[in-house]
């Protein structure tokens, strides 16, 4: 099963002041997650704007991408999105998220 990463550009001073809360607010409401899970079971922390689709598994990367693009859009109408596939990953420097 694939996994989707995307990344959203909030440019400085666009969508107001907590425009970064929003998009996390609304980001984990339409089923995406600023958490990622290593194959040991421990999560750890993505970046401020980096978040993992954890919602249908069938969903394409086009659906993800235009999901991901309609909220952020909500936050700003100019915002910019990157959705990738990701089958494997590696990271360093991640916060472990408590359980």
């Amino acid at each position: 099963m694939a996994a989707y990463l995307v990344s959203v550009e909030l440019r400085a001073g666009e969508g107001g002041e907590g425009a970064l809360d929003r998009l996390k607010l609304e980001m984990r409401r339409a089923g995406f997650s600023g958490t990622i899970k290593r194959e040991d079971g421990t999560r750890f922390r993505l970046p401020a704007t980096l978040f993992r689709f954890a919602g249908d598994e069938g969903a394409s990367l086009e659906f993800v991408r235009n999901l991901a693009t309609s909220v952020a859009r909500q936050v700003h109408d100019e915002a910019a999105v990157l959705a990738v596939e990701a089958r494997a990953w590696t990271a360093a420097g991640l916060k472990v998220k408590p359980s």
